[in-house]
């Protein structure tokens, strides 16, 4: 696995328009890494019209492990695993590993993203996504307005 600062990640099972499935590299828990960066899957977003939305909530995980690749891949999943349901994307931000008797300490830092068609967050439509014991189409329910 070969994490980047700018990488994107993307739940599997967003409902999105065909020009905006992306190649992912891995496959982990309910995520996709995806091979393009945020810069990258923006440009397609707007394309199709739809909406990317920067958030600024963040998290982050740390591991260790005998080994650098184990370690950063356990901090990623350690992170995503802390983001809101609401939010199906995220971008890699920051990536930091060092070394301390043998082991390698890694920490990475996501920061919540999202696509949807409508240009107001929260006002649109919900996002499908896939239930996966049915098979059935849900959608999360929306929140109430802060108005």
């Amino acid at each position: 696995m070969n994490l980047f600062v700018g990488q994107m990640v993307l739940k599997k099972d967003v409902l999105l328009p065909e020009p905006l499935r992306a190649k992912s590299i891995l496959s982990f828990e309910d995520w996709l890494l995806l091979e393009e960066n945020a810069g990258q899957v923006e440009r397609k977003v707007r394309l199709a019209g739809w909406h990317f939305f920067w958030l600024t909530h963040a998290w982050d995980g740390w591991s260790m492990a005998f080994n650098a690749q184990r370690s950063l891949e356990k901090a990623l999943i350690k992170a995503l695993r802390k983001i809101d349901r609401r939010f199906h994307a995220a971008e890699i931000t920051t990536i930091k590993c060092y070394r301390l008797l043998g082991l390698r300490f890694c920490k990475v830092l996501v920061e919540a993203r999202h696509i949807q068609h409508g240009p107001i967050l929260g006002l649109t439509e919900p996002v499908g996504m896939m239930n996966r014991s049915s098979g059935n189409t849900e959608t999360e329910k929306r929140l109430p307005s802060a108005a």
